[in-house]
């Protein structure tokens, strides 16, 4: 070839190069990267370009996903904003996804922009991610639940979602962990649907019972239908209340089942008194399920139980969380056989009485967290007084003296000053137990005023000095000072909330609880520690709360929301979840939320 001739082919290929070069969209052009997203050599790198522009555009607007342009820049120009850039591409990039199901590695990078974008234009992209394929596209269902999660979707859209995600989960059989993590991201975006169309979905899960899932799944299903608040869901979450694991029967959902009924609240009640009336069948089955299954691994934990009383004590459980007075005479008939009998009747044969005892254990203890007048406050101190009275010191035997144990602490969250006079008698008492006595002081110090504190100084100060009692009992000074300080003055208790000695502030919460019924400072004040760095001082700023706040807190709901948010898995959490999410609950159904 002659040199002339190979010059100007070059020169030709030159010219083809150029104008190749020039039809490539730039780097900054949203638009223009969009368009790339059709070819498969140049996708990677228009994701990669729309995925900067993205991130950077919502960094510079502090998060605002709404904004279309930014500020004028240097140079005179207003670069696009978040929404900007979505407006430029996210029909692109879900159009893409649906087009290219075989390009899995670039279908995960265009779901997870779409998933930080949480623009509802991407649904069809995120209902195609949900129609997952076994071993290749798991993490893209995950990706697509995890947005649905995030956005506001209208009444159609919810639909679609619904059906797909309903789709999606039917087809997790097996107990991979990817098969879980799909389960957990299933089930979470259902729940944040707030749609009863979720509830049969939801509670399929939380009552199935299978080899290839597991309980903890069952669980997390059952909170997500509390959240629903669906009446329609009360028959599944009462047979929740006797479920348990296959493979350990001492896992249950008990917890959640109660937790969920009393987020659904009054049309809980009437089937719950059915309950306890004995007059569910399927319960009664289960229960006695449950104690076969206990059986196969303990025989006397087995013969120490009857499924009467497990259907009675979750019933009166449940009860008690629902919090409505309804319940109370049903209650009280559970407890009424007990007081009926005598101390010494009760201790003489006390297996043969184990279950009078054990049902008005569970009921008097549950009937203190139903929301009572003042004038139902008489009854229940005298049935509090009354089984403890008669409560054999070796019950149960496999935990001899839990029982009173347990029956003070509940006295305890009752916060009635009427029951000081029984508290100063167990604490002075040297023939009752050591550990009784103890937890009766600490009980009186935390309820006393000012004028209470005189004859409970003379119980400490006639123990000997240096002794374990008088030492367990000294631990309650800073309770009885600031008793001393505050004496009834609701304004001093609020204020040592933000005292650094936690005994302090457990003290402080509680005369809040006597003193400050509706009063929306104290509320404020009381919402502002349930995340205290010490868990005693949580558990009783949460009780306090409940006893209150008589018309719910909106304000409180979201703060234990946030804190379950921020929390959940660690200890801090798992140590008050029970508690809290029993108040939150409580809180949420008296504002009718």
């Amino acid at each position: 070839m002659k040199r002339h001739q190979i010059a100007t082919m070059l020169a030709a290929l030159g010219v083809v190069v150029g104008v190749m070069i020039g039809c490539r969209a730039k780097p900054d052009d949203a638009a223009g990267q969009a368009e790339e997203l059709a070819d498969p050599v140049r996708r990677e790198n228009a994701i990669a370009n729309l995925n900067r522009l993205y991130t950077s555009a919502l960094a510079a607007v502090d998060g605002d996903r709404s904004v279309e342009t930014q500020p004028e820049n240097s140079d005179g120009r207003r670069p696009l904003g978040p929404m900007g850039v979505a407006n430029a591409s996210v029909e692109a990039l879900s159009t893409t996804y649906v087009n290219n199901s075989s390009d899995t590695a670039n279908g995960q990078r265009i779901l997870n922009l779409l998933l930080e974008m949480q623009d509802v234009r991407a649904m069809p992209a995120f209902i195609a991610a949900l129609d997952w394929r076994t071993e290749v596209t798991e993490n893209h269902a995950i990706t697509a639940a995890q947005a649905v999660e995030r956005m506001e979707l209208n009444d159609a859209q919810q639909a679609q979602a619904i059906t797909a995600l309903s789709e999606a989960l039917d087809r997790v059989q097996g107990n991979r962990g990817v098969d879980n993590r799909m389960r957990i991201h299933f089930i979470r975006a259902l729940g944040s649907l707030n749609n009863h169309a979720a509830t049969p979905i939801l509670t399929k899960v939380a009552t199935r019972i299978h080899e290839d899932q597991s309980f903890l799944i069952n669980r997390m299903a059952g909170e997500e239908v509390g959240r629903l608040r669906d009446p329609a869901a009360v028959p599944d979450m009462i047979k929740a209340l006797f479920l348990f694991s296959a493979e350990r029967p001492d896992m249950r959902m008990n917890d959640v089942g109660a937790q969920s009924l009393t987020q659904i609240g009054r049309p809980a009640l009437d089937p719950l008194l059915e309950l306890l009336a004995g007059d569910n069948e399927q319960a009664n089955r289960i229960a006695e399920n449950y104690i076969a299954a206990i059986r196969r691994r303990d025989e006397d934990a087995a013969n120490r139980m009857d499924p009467r009383g497990v259907v009675i004590g979750e019933a009166c459980f449940s009860l008690g969380q629902l919090g409505f007075r309804e319940a109370m005479d049903p209650m009280y008939a559970q407890v009424q056989p007990m007081l009926d009998m005598t101390a010494a009747a009760l201790d003489e044969d006390m297996d043969a009485n184990r279950e009078t005892i054990g049902r008005a254990l569970s009921c008097v203890t549950s009937l203190v967290q139903i929301n009572r007048e003042e004038s139902d406050t008489p009854r229940l101190r005298e049935a509090l007084i009354g089984v403890y009275e008669r409560m054999p010191e070796g019950f149960p035997p496999e935990a001899p003296g839990a029982s009173r144990a347990q029956l003070l602490a509940a006295m305890q969250h009752t916060f009635d000053p009427g029951l000081l006079d029984f508290l100063h008698r167990v604490a002075a008492d040297r023939d009752q137990l050591p550990d009784f006595r103890v937890v009766g002081l600490k009980s009186y110090a935390f309820l006393a005023n000012r004028g209470d504190l005189p004859r409970i100084r003379a119980v400490i100060a006639a123990e000997p000095e240096g002794g374990v009692v008088r030492n367990a009992f000294e631990e309650n000074n800073p309770a009885l000072t600031t008793a001393e300080e505050c004496n009834d003055s609701l304004s001093c208790y609020i204020g040592k909330l933000g005292d650094s000695d936690p005994m302090v502030v457990r003290k402080a919460c509680y005369m809040i609880a006597r003193y400050g019924h509706g009063n929306a400072e104290a509320i404020t004040a009381l919402i502002g520690i349930l995340d205290h760095n010490n868990i005693p001082v949580r558990g009783d700023a949460f009780y306090a709360l409940d006893g209150i706040a008589t018309s719910g807190s909106p304000e409180a709901v979201a703060e234990i929301d946030r804190i379950r948010e921020a929390e959940e898995g660690r200890s801090s959490w798992n140590q008050v979840r029970e508690v809290a999410m029993a108040v939150r609950a409580r809180l949420a159904a008296r504002t009718g939320n």
